[in-house]
Formats: C-alpha cells, structure tokens, sequence
C-alpha cells in the first residue's frame, strides 16, 4: 500500500512539473528531494516511536 502511494506521489510530482513545463533535471531535483525528505521523515518517526533504525 505504501509503495502505491509512493508511486502515485511521484507520478502527480512529475505530471505538475510537466504542466508547468519545466525541464527535466527540474523533475529530477524535486523528486529527489521529496524522496529524501520521505525517507528523513520515516527515520525520524521511527526513532521517536522506539523502534530500531537499520543501520548498514
């Protein structure tokens, strides 16, 4: 369910920028920065929950 979202969020990132027509390394950067502050998001709600973070 949640990669579904994920896709979805994506899709609507890359389909705004394109209405907007801006270029693509544009695409590029914000969908970077989404995913980022995504995984940044999850990391820190896991902490706070008492949960483990995996650590490589």
């Amino acid at each position: 369910m949640h990669a579904a979202i994920g896709a979805l969020v994506i899709a609507v990132i890359a389909n705004g920028l394109g209405l907007l027509n801006l270029p693509a390394g544009v695409n590029y950067i914000v969908t970077g920065g989404v995913l980022v502050l995504a995984a940044t998001v999850d990391a820190v709600s896991r902490v706070r929950a008492g949960g483990s973070v995996i650590r490589t």
